[in-house]
């Protein structure tokens, strides 16, 4: 009978706690899906705020050398194959603690996202290859510097441009942290790739495929 009941003990004990376990495991896929949730509003939000303050103040349809806003910087995009017609430009200015992004391209095929970064050289020779990998002076992994912070991206990773079906195309984008006039995030001189696929944030690079345009981020005087 003691036995018995040691059993049954045992038993209820071990029932317990697989609930515990069970009822742990939901709380912390709850708590996960929540902090998700919660980053993807928190970017959903940053990128109105930084569209809203691009359309009033017209910087999106001005020349970043007429912003009257110093230090300012252009890249001057162009196809990395002789025969390809496409074209862009990107705009950069310093400010509040970041570079402010605003990117137009044309010409870009085939349709949809085109991975978009900022690579560490500053040339765009051998199709592109010259540029080098993506900016990363903080040998972090690879994500979205606005979403995931310096911690967890890239300096240069801007994610994606996305094409339109007429091979149009343009972003605006907040990049906190990255400066055109000093320290280690200093982006003027680096060069700028669209690649010919999506980045997909896999690592360590994005899986983002050649690279269709380059451009070279130079100070505007």
């Amino acid at each position: 009978m003691k036995r018995n009941l040691v059993i049954m003990v045992g038993v209820l004990s071990a029932i317990a706690f697989t609930g515990i376990a069970a009822a742990a495991e939901t709380d912390k896929e709850a708590v996960t899906e929540t902090q998700d949730s919660a980053a993807e509003i928190k970017e959903e939000q940053a990128a109105v705020e930084v569209k809203a303050a691009v359309d009033e103040s017209g910087m999106k349809e001005s020349d970043s050398s007429a912003w009257g806003v110093n230090p300012s910087a252009k890249a001057v995009i162009t196809g990395t194959d002789p025969e390809s017609s496409l074209r862009g430009s990107v705009d950069f200015v310093e400010t509040g603690g970041g570079v402010q992004v605003v990117a137009n391209l044309s010409n870009v095929m085939p349709a949809g996202k085109h991975g978009f970064h900022v690579h560490e050289n500053g040339s765009c020779d051998d199709t592109g290859k010259a540029a080098g990998g993506h900016f990363n002076p903080g040998s972090a992994q690879h994500g979205l510097l606005p979403r995931d912070g310096a911690e967890m991206s890239h300096t240069g990773d801007m994610g994606n441009i996305e094409i339109d079906a007429n091979g149009n195309g343009n972003l605006v984008i907040y990049m906190p942290g990255l400066s055109l006039s000093q320290g280690g995030a200093n982006i003027a001189g680096k060069a700028v790739i669209v690649h010919e696929k999506e980045d997909d944030f896999s690592q360590p690079t994005g899986n983002a495929g050649g690279r269709i345009g380059c451009g070279i981020i130079e100070l505007n005087k």
